[in-house]
């Protein structure tokens, strides 16, 4: 299996949440709750918008770096993937890593639910 230089989970394997999440609070995170956590706790608390959420052709890099050192990494990507946020990097992930994560999670789900 090669690795390319984009992020890269394999959620190939069949495991549960609890595994797949080393806090199961995370995907009961609403709104306030994340929001209260990340400016509280969050390494981008400080940091411009616009950094989370650059233009078309600009890279995501600068935004990546800072998710890289925050301690709610997890916590901000579990979010995004329950709520589906479209846009913007979360989690140090961007919207089409999350797209195949989710994409992922789904077949895992349906294979699992068929055997």
């Amino acid at each position: 299996m090669s690795l390319s230089r984009e992020f890269y989970v394999d959620w190939s394997e069949s495991i549960t949440p609890e595994q797949m999440l080393p806090d199961e609070r995370i995907s009961q995170l609403n709104l306030g709750d994340y929001q209260a956590l990340r400016k509280e706790k969050g390494a981008c608390r400080d940091e411009d918008p616009s950094k989370f959420f650059p233009g078309s052709g600009d890279s995501q890099n600068p935004a990546k770096l800072i998710c890289a050192s925050c301690v709610i990494q997890t916590d901000c990507l579990e979010y995004a993937l329950s709520n589906n946020e479209a846009h913007g990097v979360w989690g140090g992930v961007s919207e089409r890593e999350r797209r195949r994560m989710r994409r992922s999670r789904r077949i895992g789900t349906t294979a699992i639910t068929q055997s």
